[in-house]
């Protein structure tokens, strides 16, 4: 997303908080984000894509897809697969950097890091991901994407 879709992100941050400071009646809390796997080869996912995992068939999908097995109980965890998608050479990387429930949604927030002009970087084909677990929360999946680049000397 653009740099106004995190502007919004912070916005709801800091309303959600000073809702819950001031005692009011909306939920909001910031939910733990633990990482599963990640990497920086991906063959099968070559698009930007997230896939959540909240069923076993859907978990099942996503081990097939990353390549490995995640022992996650279903109940009490869900699973999130961000995939940056193909680039020319290697300097990239996507994270998950943040998770908040709110009464509407589940905010996810991710890292899209790309190299600078002068960062030295493989001449391979990447394709970066990340696979992490989440609280479960029975609510609408939104992603705020935030791009930076890294600067090298």
């Amino acid at each position: 997303m653009t740099r106004l879709s995190m502007i919004g992100f912070g916005l709801l941050v800091s309303l959600c908080m000073s809702n819950a400071w001031a005692g009011g009646s909306h939920s909001c809390g910031k939910l733990s984000v633990e990482t599963l796997t990640s990497g920086a080869y991906h063959q099968t996912v070559t698009e930007r894509r997230y896939v959540l995992a909240r069923t076993e068939a859907e978990l099942e999908a996503l081990e097939e897809l990353v390549g490995t097995s995640f022992d996650v109980d279903l109940t009490e965890t869900m699973v999130l697969g961000a995939f940056m998608g193909r680039r020319n050479t290697g300097g990239y990387s996507i994270e998950v950097t943040k998770a908040i429930e709110t009464d509407n949604a589940l905010h996810v927030k991710v890292r899209l890091t790309s190299p600078g002009p002068s960062c030295p970087v493989t001449l391979a084909i990447t394709s970066p991901y990340e696979v992490v677990a989440l609280p479960v929360v029975d609510k609408e999946l939104e992603i705020h994407e935030r791009t930076e680049v890294r600067r090298c000397r």
